[in-house]
């Protein structure tokens, strides 16, 4: 039990000691560290759900409940070369989901203007319940991945702002954009210290 929780510390200690160095080594470039890493984490993710998703069951449901990507994520998607195959199987997945839900609705004719009638309320409700479902989805799995990503990256600089090298690289760096340095305070408002 102790070997395991020592373990599982120890993990966590190089995973954050991981990211500060990415930082660190970030904050000497030009630009916004959290933004160029947006990028970077972003095509890697992207180059990889691209190599396995299409095959990986749990990944593609993840894909058919986000209904695909954003448009910014897509963008960077079919800029990667060869990805048109994957991204073609993925979206046909999604489209034909959607496609499996639409078609009753527009199938049967009703004959008499009662049912007529009656058919056009509960196609309205039908098609309602469809449009909530594009509403509610899921979104991008990777700005999920990425948001996930850069709150962690803001508690480890928020938790290891003590750090000689980190504040130093800090210090000698274009700084944050705007958004992102809002981010910060607002993370840094509600993290502990």
């Amino acid at each position: 039990m102790r070997k395991r929780l020592f373990q599982r510390s120890n993990d966590q200690t190089t995973s954050r000691r991981v990211i500060r160095q990415e930082l660190i080594e970030g904050f000497q470039r030009p630009g916004c560290i959290f933004c160029a890493l947006a990028r970077v984490k972003s095509q890697r993710y992207i180059e990889t759900l691209l190599d396995t998703a299409v095959i990986d069951v749990a990944q593609r449901d993840t894909w058919r409940l986000a209904k695909g990507l954003c448009h910014w994520h897509a963008g960077m998607a079919m800029a990667i070369p060869q990805s048109a195959c994957s991204l073609a199987i993925l979206y046909e997945d999604v489209l034909g989901h959607e496609i499996r839900y639409l078609a009753p609705l527009a199938a049967s004719r009703p004959s008499t203007r009662w049912t007529r009638i009656r058919h056009a309320q509960r196609l309205a409700q039908r098609v309602q319940r469809w449009l909530r479902t594009w509403r509610q989805r899921d979104g991008c799995p990777v700005c999920r991945s990425w948001q996930t990503y850069e709150q962690l990256c803001m508690a480890v600089l928020l938790d290891d702002w003590h750090d000689p090298a980190l504040m130093q690289a800090f210090g000698q760096s274009s700084g944050l954009c705007l958004p992102h340095t809002v981010r910060l305070v607002a993370h840094g408002g509600a993290h502990r210290h």
